[in-house]
């Protein structure tokens, strides 16, 4: 089955693996805002997230560039790195957690797994841009941009099938959904902004000056210098965060509570985890069609909602077309070479009239 599965361009299946962990840990956000009521202090939950992805980088750190970072030379090529736009834009970013959870005051969180969910689009395209250059990833065709609009209508009717609605009103009022809607999509774009910290660690590990002064670096066992200078620019903004976010939310009043930081800390572990498997997975594939396989996070948010917060679904023929919908996506664009084109645009038709058709209803 996995090699079944195998993503076209990897050469391995490990790239697969990398993608399910990021699915599972991502797709927890939602449940774990839910839980520690994490909406009433959103920038207190953000800088206890931020801590957890702090201990995960540092572990990962320590455990695999211990001499390299702990090199003094290294860190004299590393400091003039920091004054780069890619790693401000990085710091901004960080903040995206927070913008997802105040969303939560204003809209259904069902709603906002949706709309949120959206920046995989955008960060795919900024990724394909940033390292055009290189030639490092595939051209992005019209087919996969269709693709990639297929799955999202798919996770649209998947998530529509909660409540019977993509737009649930139930706080009341346009102007209280449209102040939701703003910021989740200022969440959105801080998320996409993510990869600029992914090109910074591309950029310092060609840095010539670290390369002479990094002990072991020509090493072919375990994870690449690159990876380790990406999972770098992570801790970095991440470590400015935890303060950034702990002062802006003490001066909006939010309250120190142990309730929301010490669960935001332990998920801030999980989904750490699956933030370094993001990156793994993108660094080491020439395939962007992969991250298709994140449009199955508000499946899994909505499927942990359910289990914990008795969350009934209102429509299932919903939840069954917009989950084939994600799957006919996925499966096009993991074999694209080997469907042949009259076959694939058929089905792309087929299946893009079939979501838009019922994605109608839920709009009623």
């Amino acid at each position: 089955m996995l090699a079944f599965l195998t993503f076209r361009g990897t050469g391995n299946q490990a790239v697969l693996a990398y993608m399910l962990v990021t699915v599972v840990s991502w797709s927890s956000i939602p449940l774990l805002i839910q839980l520690s009521g994490g909406a009433e202090t959103p920038f207190l939950f953000n800088a206890g997230m931020r801590l957890g992805y702090v201990i995960v980088c540092s572990l990962f750190l320590v455990a695999f560039f211990r001499q390299v970072f702990l090199c003094r030379a290294v860190w004299q090529a590393i400091l003039p790195h920091l004054s780069s736009w890619l790693i401000l834009f990085a710091l901004i970013s960080t903040f995206e957690r927070a913008f997802f959870a105040w969303a939560v005051q204003f809209v259904d969180v069902s709603v906002a797994v949706i709309l949120y969910d959206v920046s995989p689009i955008f960060m795919v395209l900024l990724l394909s841009r940033l390292y055009r250059v290189d030639g490092r990833f595939g051209v992005i065709t019209p087919s996969f941009i269709l693709l990639v609009l297929l799955a999202f209508a798919g996770f649209t009717l998947v998530s529509a099938s909660e409540t019977g609605s993509v737009v649930n009103l139930q706080y009341g009022g346009a102007g209280i959904f449209l102040t939701g809607l703003l910021l989740l999509l200022l969440g959105v774009a801080c998320n996409v902004m993510t990869v600029f910290g992914f090109r910074w660690g591309t950029e310092l590990s060609r840095d010539k000056t670290l390369l002479a002064a990094a002990p072991g670096t020509g090493q072919s066992t375990g994870p690449s210098l690159e990876m380790g200078c990406i999972v770098l620019a992570f801790l970095l903004s991440s470590s400015v965060s935890v303060g950034v976010s702990a002062v802006i939310g003490r001066a909006s009043q939010e309250s120190f509570d142990l309730l929301v930081l010490g669960p935001a800390v332990l998920g801030g572990l999980v989904v750490g985890l699956g933030s370094l498997s993001w990156r793994k997975a993108n660094l080491v594939t020439t395939n962007l069609g992969v991250n298709a396989l994140t449009y199955a996070i508000p499946i899994f948010s909505l499927g942990w909602l359910a289990l914990f917060s008795q969350v009934r679904l209102a429509r299932l023929d919903y939840l069954l077309i917009g989950a084939a919908a994600i799957i006919t996506a996925n499966l096009l664009i993991n074999f694209e070479a080997e469907v042949r084109p009259g076959c694939k645009a058929l089905l792309l038709a087929l299946g893009g009239c079939g979501a838009a058709v019922f994605g109608v209803f839920p709009f009623g």
